[in-house]
């Protein structure tokens, strides 16, 4: 085994810059890997840390007319289907989009937590640090905290039995559970009975309103598909016929966080490049292995004369590219932990000690080293100890036909893999481009908005009353335009949705809707195709007022919308015009239909829906405006933990996700492209030395350098026009699935394909003329030296 060891290292020693480039490319290949293994596995292990995950499953509800899967549904399933479905073996609803004021001392603070049903620490497999899982949420008025929590409220004391005030009411501390792990898909620090939601909001006790998660365990033996028929039938008795068309899933929650179907397949494609990215370098090494193998010819001979025989030196072959890429691996995990930091900031992931490696991973890591070493050294192994004797004390590789053609398909292979890369990594730019670009038809920028639903209030009339002497005093301000307030902010709220059906066609579709004042489409500059704005026709008008965009008009079926009254959500409204589709959502989604109903902040009917107030700021500097904003607010009422943010910025935000992974996706591609370059610099230096002799010959029969230069460049480049003549089709596949997520995506260019192509083929011919021109230019006496 040393003496192995000795040979490998000794062999290595004699190549040092060929040597250098294997291992280079081996490690950064190898650290890409590790990094995105880790990364791989902390999204697909979500929840997973669970006791039973895999028996636990999120009810999804589908409404005719909609494409996308809502994993929240009514609030009175689940007690029922506790009741009649016996597969169910327990189950609790999570609504976990809660938001309270916590006030500690004179100050308060803005909490995230979540409603649930006293089931919920059992079905999770929570234990309480403190406090009984029986009691804890057996009232309305008892809340359960988080160890961070309640060292935040209660540092010097225990928490357990204090009081704590939460929206202005008194809360007993009956609970401390650890803190949720990162890798969990409900969580929030404060957990509350959902029967203080049940109380608060008479929408949960019926079966329409659909703003809940149920989270139910099942038997392991359940259909599926049965249990989600009785499901709807079940809803169709309590809610009508109405919803008979309504479908209902059953989602493992271990897949809930992949189950969008373009998050998933963003993290597939990453899985696939970081495999390309291994696929790569070691077609370097076995490229590299094979060509430079002249160099352990003579040594070769020597053993074989010595009594070696072919299969112990197939061993000793296999064995060095063995430690290769064990060598490689070592170097590529010390890489990554140092590039750790950066990636981890990238990708929004935790530190390595907070999502421990399963065993088996490290199994798999060993398996890729030992599967890569032996793919490397397959060939030379095969090939070198099949030379003779005597070819090889001279050093001297024999013509192998067959061998030509399969190092000449490795180079067509990785020249191949790397142009698909590059030509992708130009379209994943462009997309990215396109979605920050993209004219949206709203105006968001300078937009400042501010959440005050006065249901946060201690005294919500006072505040209702305040927020229009709030408003004219912010528009006082000589760098704010406009004010307006309403009960959603585009990018930011997810507004509410209502299902309707066409008067064209019958087909049911699902539209949005907003609360807003008269002065919200002049906030954001919305163009009003027909009829008129709100500002333009307050008074006199018979029923509410409301705004369409074009989509709810294509969806309804009219042919003439202003003045149509339109029955809505128990209410006759008005159309008073049309509004030009607009981006609301993301751009992986289309333009869906849109109703804004002009209400009075000052109706009481309306008050409660007004809940952000937004302004445009002229530019100009900004800090004394905001100043002026926050001590309006203040003047409102002192301490409360307002929310603010500019629109724009959150727009940003809804492409985070996709922008973390194309980056992430157009490094590794880089990263692949640079390990092939640096594999083709070493080949070709193995290659044009061998030749040598040959241009040689050649000058001396007359060739001038021009001609060698035309006839070698042509000889090596054929495997690279071919590498990139294959990767224009299936780049154009991948490229083609990949835009097929984004609702609003580029066109697929030619350009893209020919500069990807001609990129790579310059720096590729470049890498090749110069070595070529080198040799070329010797004088032949030299090159006829080399025997």
């Amino acid at each position: 085994m040393f003496q192995s060891l000795r040979i490998t290292f000794r062999s290595w020693r004699s190549k040092p810059l060929v040597t250098s480039i294997m291992l280079v490319g081996l490690s950064v290949a190898f650290a890409a890997a590790w990094l995105i293994l880790y990364y791989v596995q902390y999204e697909y292990t979500y929840d997973q840390h669970i006791q039973s995950y895999q028996d636990l499953y999120l009810v999804g509800e589908k409404p005719a007319g909609v494409e996308d899967t809502w994993y929240f549904t009514r609030s009175r399933l689940w007690p029922t289907m506790e009741e009649q479905f016996p597969e169910v073996q327990g189950g609790t609803r999570l609504y976990n989009q809660l938001e309270m004021d916590f006030t500690s001392g004179i100050e308060r603070f803005r909490e995230t937590g979540m409603y649930v049903d006293s089931t919920f620490f059992d079905i999770l497999g929570i234990e309480l640090i403190q406090g009984d899982v029986q009691t804890c949420l057996d009232q309305t008025h008892k809340v359960v905290l988080t160890q961070s929590l309640a060292e935040k409220y209660f540092p010097d004391d225990n928490p357990l039995n204090q009081s704590l005030e939460i929206d202005y009411e008194h809360f007993l501390v009956s609970g401390i559970i650890p803190d949720f792990p990162q890798q969990t898909s409900f969580q929030g620090d404060f957990i509350l009975s959902h029967a203080l939601r049940e109380m608060q909001d008479s929408a949960m006790v019926n079966w329409h309103a659909t703003s809940t998660p149920i989270l139910v365990k099942l038997d392991p033996q359940s259909d599926l598909k049965d249990l989600g028929q009785k499901i709807t039938e079940l809803v169709v008795k309590h809610a009508g016929e109405y919803y008979a068309e309504t479908s209902f899933s059953l989602l493992p929650l271990a897949q809930y966080r992949t189950q969008d179907p373009a998050f998933s397949k963003q993290l597939k494609i990453i899985s696939w490049i970081g495999i390309l990215v291994l696929l790569i370098a070691a077609i370097n090494v076995s490229n590299l292995l094979t060509a430079g193998a002249y160099t352990r010819l003579k040594g070769l001979g020597v053993m074989k004369t010595l009594g070696a025989s072919k299969s112990g030196l197939r061993r000793q072959l296999i064995n060095e590219s063995i430690v290769l890429s064990f060598l490689g691996s070592i170097l590529g995990f010390l890489l990554a932990d140092i590039l750790f930091p950066a990636f981890s900031e990238l990708m929004n992931l935790p530190g390595l000690n907070e999502i421990p490696i399963p065993f088996y991973q490290y199994g798999i890591m060993v398996g890729v080293c030992l599967v890569l070493g032996i793919f490397t050294g397959l060939y030379p192994a095969w090939y070198l100890p099949r030379i003779s004797i005597p070819h090889s004390l001279k050093g001297k590789l024999p013509r192998d036909p067959k061998g030509e053609v399969f190092q000449n398909g490795l180079v067509l292979l990785q020249f191949g893999v790397s142009v698909v890369l590059l030509i992708g990594a130009l379209f994943v730019y462009q997309q990215l481009s396109y979605m920050r670009q993209k004219e949206l038809n709203i105006d968001t920028e300078q937009i400042y908005s501010v959440q005050v639903d006065p249901t946060q209030f201690e005294q919500p009339d006072r505040i209702l009353q305040y927020i229009p002497t709030l408003k004219a005093r912010l528009a006082s301000h000589a760098q704010i335009s406009h004010v307006s307030s309403s009960m959603f902010v585009p990018y930011h709220n997810y507004m509410w949705g209502n299902m309707m059906e066409s008067e064209e066609t019958g087909e049911q579709f699902h539209l949005h809707f907003g609360v807003v004042d008269e002065n919200f489409p002049h906030l954001f500059d919305l163009t009003v195709l027909e009829g008129k704005s709100f500002a333009d026709s307050l008074g006199g008008q018979a029923r509410p007022q409301i705004l369409v965009n074009e989509a709810f008009v294509e969806a309804i079926g009219w042919e003439e919308a202003i003045g149509k009254p339109l029955d809505f959500i128990g209410e006759t409204y008005e159309v008073m015009g049309i509004v030009k589709d607009f981006h609301f959502m993301s751009l992986d989604q289309p333009i869906k239909p849109l109703v804004y109903i002009l209400g009075d902040i000052q109706d009481k009917s309306w008050w409660n829906w007004h809940r952000f107030i937004s302004l445009k700021i002229q530019p100009g500097n900004l800090e004394p405006v905001m100043a002026f904003v926050n001590q309006e607010l203040q003047t409102m009422d002192p301490g409360f933990p307002y929310e603010t943010f500019f629109v724009d910025d959150e727009y940003e935000q809804q492409y985070r996700w996709v922008e973390q992974r194309s980056i992430l996706a157009s490094i590794l591609s880089f990263l692949a492209i640079g390990i092939a370059l640096m594999g083709l610099f070493g080949l070709m230096a193995y290659m044009t030395y061998q030749r040598t002799k040959e241009i040689g010959i050649r000058k001396i029969l007359g060739a001038t350098v021009s001609q060698l230069i035309q006839y070698f460049t042509g000889k090596f480049s054929l495997p690279l026009f071919g590498g990139a003549l294959l990767a224009v089709p299936i780049a154009y596949l991948i490229i083609s699935d990949w835009l097929q997520d984004f609702a609003y995506r580029i066109n697929i260019s030619p350009l893209n394909f020919l500069l990807g192509a001609g990129i790579a083929l310059s720096i590729a011919l470049i890498i090749v003329l110069q070595h070529v021109w080198k040799v070329a230019n010797m004088h032949p006496v030299e090159a006829l030296r080399d025997e």
